[in-house]
């Protein structure tokens, strides 16, 4: 469990070099990784400040003023939450997930693959889906299972056009991306039970004439 206190709206002070940094495509950063306190603070410049505890259980935020709720939410949920539950010492893939006979099949690999809109449509046609974007895995008894995430999905323009029904329930648009957040429904099922993984699909360039489907043995799925 990780707790998230939404503090009062400041500017963003000087800090010293990052010891770590994501940046977009072009270059500018998009995340700054600081130790402070026994803890980390994780800045998105221009957006919001992410001050994480050293157990990483409990997450404060200060948003740069005129940054709004639905911002501090989106960056919580896709970029803070998982890196604080992997802190926790949970297993998270950026992958999504979907329940097909009481079991969970995962989708993983990059950005831009369609592992969220291939959640979506499997949600659309009945399959409730139990993660977009970050995917959960405990021990369990018997293998692993898959914990169920946030009951909303990310999708670029495109997916939605060709996926999502008018009507469909949608989170309030933040500005620092395009795509659209879907809340789930009736329209877009989601599964809010742990599932039994049963499978993992990886999602590559599909340079093949071909699909096939070939069942590892543990040693290569390593």
């Amino acid at each position: 469990m990780v707790d998230l206190d939404i503090a009062a709206a400041r500017p963003q002070a000087p800090l010293p070099a990052p010891f770590h940094t994501w940046a977009l495509p072009d270059g500018a950063p998009w995340t700054e990784f600081h130790r402070e306190h026994g803890g980390y603070l994780l800045r998105f410049p221009g957006l919001a400040d992410f001050h994480v505890s050293a157990d990483a259980k409990r997450v404060t935020c200060h948003p740069v003023p005129g940054t709004s709720d639905a911002v501090v939410q989106h960056l919580h949920l896709n970029q803070v939450l998982p890196l604080a539950l992997s802190k926790q010492g949970s297993l998270v893939f950026h992958a999504s997930a979907v329940e097909v006979d009481g079991g969970a099949i995962a989708f993983v690999g990059e950005s831009g693959r369609g592992k969220s809109t291939l959640a979506a449509s499997f949600a659309i046609d009945g399959y409730r889906f139990l993660t977009d974007d970050g995917l959960v895995v405990e021990p369990a008894d018997r293998g692993h299972v898959v914990l169920p995430s946030h009951p909303s999905i990310r999708l670029w323009q495109d997916s939605e056009e060709a996926l999502i029904a008018p009507g469909t329930a949608i989170a309030p648009a933040v500005d620092y991306t395009s795509k659209a957040r879907f809340l789930a429904g009736d329209r877009l099922r989601f599964c809010d039970e742990r599932r039994p993984l049963r499978r993992v699909y990886f999602l590559g360039d599909g340079g093949v004439s071909g699909i096939a489907f070939r069942q590892l043995s543990g040693t290569d799925a390593m």
